[in-house]
C-alpha cells in the first residue's frame, strides 16, 4: 500500500499483541483507524487525520500508517490460530486467497 493509495473515509486495522489482564498470557487483538482527511503541505503529503477505535481525531504520520493492515482478522479471507485459553496466537490469509482492497466509501 502507498500513501497515495489511501482516502478518506477508509478504514484500516491496528493489530497488536497485549497482555490478557494481570497475567503474563498475551493475545493478538485489533482495533479499527478510521482515516478522516489527509494533510497536505507544499504538495506532498504530509499527515493523515485519523480516529483510532472511535476515539478523536489524531495526526498520524505515514511511517505510524504504513503498519496497518488493509484486512481484518475477522473477515473470511483470515485464518486465525488459537492457543491455550482460547487466546489468538496468530492470524494469516488463507490459502488462495488475497487481501482485499481496502474499502473507501
Amino acid at each position: 500500500m502507498k500513501p497515495a493509495d489511501i482516502k478518506p473515509g477508509m478504514v484500516l486495522y491496528d493489530r497488536h499483541k497485549y497482555r490478557m489482564g494481570n497475567t503474563t498470557i498475551r493475545t493478538l487483538r485489533e482495533w479499527p483507524v478510521h482515516i478522516l482527511a489527509l494533510e497536505f503541505s507544499a504538495d506532498a503529503l504530509t499527515k493523515f487525520v485519523v480516529s483510532w477505535n472511535g476515539n478523536g481525531a489524531e495526526r498520524w504520520s505515514w511511517e505510524r500508517l504504513r503498519k496497518l493492515k488493509t484486512w481484518s482478522m475477522h473477515d473470511d479471507c483470515a485464518e486465525v490460530v488459537r492457543g491455550m485459553l482460547d487466546r489468538v496466537v496468530s492470524v494469516k490469509l488463507k490459502k488462495g486467497h488475497r487481501a482485499p482492497e481496502p474499502r473507501a466509501p
